[in-house]
């Protein structure tokens, strides 16, 4: 893919899917004097339960899109049929067990209004699987166009609810609820005729036993997988809740979170954008896709290092201008952590994407339920002590955990050994990078303006001289290498 191509669909594939929830952004300083502190802590919990759910209703399926797309070439939407109807029907069971837990777990927070937080939440959860069928599809066919084009429109409608439910009728966290659940919603109207009419993939329920057996064989493993990836973002507020923290310094954590949390969908943008080169260069194993893997491993650590780093530096500027309440501005600190624990996101990423592929599903579970239930039993421990500043630290520490993790796994350091024959210094070098420019950050988060650009621009530079002398670099380090080695063997 040339850089101009890539750029771009990044951009596209960065953007587009979440549009709804960015432009949301924009927004903020039209609804935020209409919100409270509580009316995020509310939103935090429900949307917490709600997205655990999410996660699990595709039934680990993703892979099995992924996979029939390259294997089975022009027949991949038979496969794709099946695939549907099985995430269909863990949606449907998904709804019937958030509904029960959200009467137990959140029943005396929302109160008066359980039936209509979960009737919003229910529809949106069965809507939910054509948008996973629609993102791989045009993803694999790098068709990134139709993905914006139909969530432009979803944006627009997105203003229109958040302001009308916020700002007119007043609906507080029902409104942020209303707006971040229709997504799914739309996504089945604008979708629906595409994919379902067009491409013929729409759900069949009259398929072969053994189909259903062989596709939940590869994907369920999955499960724990994508369930693990939830209690990374929701374990922290359920917990706060279950230990009786004030809604109001839930609200807080769940404010600055979720501002974080959207590093998650810059990450997923840039693997969806080479997803395909990715698929490619793992199958095709030769010295030319080595040397391709090796440059994109070094561009998304490095780039995305910075980026985050100048997000979080300005993140305090950034809060005053989007929230007009001051008691709404105290939450920058919590959003600059989050974002920074997800420098190491793509540590985890780039190692398990060959695992998808030669099929080793279980293994992928077995990484994120290990770090999961870390960040659970770290969560327990800490929260009662350190409150929200213990949420936070785990979050850090358990990202950190989730991309060092596969150092220690055979299989995985088998599958990356020919991209990388010191696999070990190369993730070791890039978690002191990540933990370097987190303490840096953090170090400069009151400072004054001018200190901040200077900083901005200094990282700038050295990203611009990097990528401009990157030949000599090279041939200088190697040069080094050699000079070293040639005087360790003259002293043995």
């Amino acid at each position: 893919m040339k850089k101009k191509r890539f750029l771009l669909h990044t951009l596209l594939y960065t953007v587009a899917p979440k549009l709804p929830s960015l432009v949301s952004f924009f927004i903020l300083p039209f609804i935020t004097p209409y919100l409270s502190l509580k009316d995020y802590g509310k939103f935090g919990l429900v949307i917490a339960c709600y997205s655990l759910f999410l996660m699990s209703t595709t039934l680990g399926q993703n892979v099995v899109l992924q996979n029939s797309f390259f294997e089975y070439k022009r027949k991949f939407n038979l496969v794709w049929r099946r695939s549907y109807s099985i995430m269909l029907a863990g949606s449907v069971i998904g709804s019937f067990l958030l509904a029960i837990a959200l009467f137990f777990l959140l029943g005396k927070t929302i109160n008066k209004d359980y039936l209509i937080v979960t009737g919003i939440c229910v529809i949106a959860l069965i809507c939910s699987p054509i948008e996973t069928m629609a993102q791989v599809y045009y993803v694999l066919k790098e068709k990134p166009y139709a993905i914006a084009l139909r969530a432009l429109i979803m944006s627009l409608l997105n203003i229109l609810i958040l302001l009308t439910t916020i700002k007119y009728f007043k609906l507080g966290y029902i409104g942020l609820v209303t707006g971040f659940a229709s997504g799914s919603f739309f996504s089945l109207l604008f979708y629906i005729y595409p994919i379902c009419i067009q491409q013929r993939i729409y759900p069949v329920f009259w398929f072969k036993k053994k189909h259903a057996y062989e596709y939940l064989k590869l994907g369920l493993p999955l499960l724990p997988h994508y369930l693990s990836l939830s209690i990374f973002n929701t374990s922290d507020r359920m917990l706060l809740g279950f230990y009786n923290v004030s809604v109001t310094r839930i609200g807080l954590y769940s404010q600055g979170y979720g501002i974080g949390a959207n590093a998650n969908v810059f990450i997923n943008g840039i693997f969806s954008a080479i997803a395909k080169t990715l698929q490619v260069s793992f199958r095709e194993k030769n010295n030319e896709n080595r040397l391709r893997l090796k440059i994109i491993f070094v561009s998304l650590i490095t780039g995305i290092g910075i980026f985050f780093f100048n997000v979080a530096l300005w993140m305090k500027e950034i809060y005053v201008f989007l929230f007009r309440k001051p008691e709404l501005q105290t939450g920058y600190p919590v959003a600059m952590l989050v974002l920074m624990a997800h420098i190491f996101l793509p540590l985890y990423s780039f190692a398990v994407c060959s695992l998808f592929i030669s099929k080793k599903t279980k293994l992928v579970a077995r990484i994120t339920l290990t770090a999961a239930i870390i960040n659970l039993l770290l969560n327990l421990i800490l929260i009662p002590i350190f409150n929200i500043w213990a949420a936070l630290l785990t979050t850090s520490f358990s990202f950190i955990f989730l991309g060092s993790m596969v150092l220690f796994l055979k299989d995985v350091k088998q599958q990356l050994a020919w991209v990388f024959p010191r696999l070990a210094r190369v993730y070791a070098v890039c978690i002191i990078y990540g933990i370097g420019m987190t303490l840096l950050v953090w170090f400069l988060r009151d400072a004054n303006w001018f200190l901040k650009l200077i900083a901005s621009v200094a990282s700038a530079l050295a990203v611009g001289a990097g990528f401009y002398y990157r030949n000599l670099l090279l041939s200088r380090r190697h040069i080094v290498i050699q000079a070293l080695n040639k005087k360790i063997r003259n002293f043995s």
